[in-house]
C-alpha cells in the first residue's frame, strides 16, 4: 500500500489508552500509527501513515469523505479501504465504512 502500512507483527506489545472496545477489539493510539488488538485471535494490526488516517475517519462517511477527512485522493483511499477490510480494521456499513472497532453486533 502506498503512503500507509497495514502490518500484522508477530509479537508487538500493545500499550497506550484504551480507545475502543466494541465487536471485541481494542485500539491504541500513537503520534503516527494506530495499532488495533483481536483478542479473538489474538492478532495485531498496525496501521500507519496514510493507513491511520483513513482509518481514523472511518465514522460511517463514505469514501471521497473519508478521502477529505484524510487529506487524501479517493482513488487512494479506496486502495487503502480495501486492504483495512481484508485486515479486519474497517467494515461497510451501508453507503459508508466504519472502523471495525466501532461497529455494533
Amino acid at each position: 500500500m502506498t503512503g500507509g502500512a497495514v502490518t500484522a507483527p508477530s509479537s508487538a506489545p500493545v500499550s497506550g489508552p484504551r480507545l475502543a472496545a466494541r465487536f471485541a477489539t481494542e485500539a491504541a493510539r500513537f503520534a503516527t500509527e494506530v495499532v488495533l488488538f483481536d483478542p479473538e485471535d489474538g492478532r495485531l494490526v498496525v496501521l500507519s501513515g496514510a493507513a491511520a488516517s483513513v482509518w481514523t475517519a472511518c465514522d460511517g462517511r463514505a469514501a471521497d469523505e473519508v478521502a477529505r477527512a484524510a487529506g487524501l485522493g479517493v482513488r487512494r483511499v479506496r486502495r487503502i479501504l480495501r486492504d483495512l477490510e481484508r485486515a479486519g480494521a474497517v467494515a461497510r456499513e451501508g453507503a459508508g465504512w466504519r472502523q471495525r472497532a466501532c461497529v455494533e453486533v
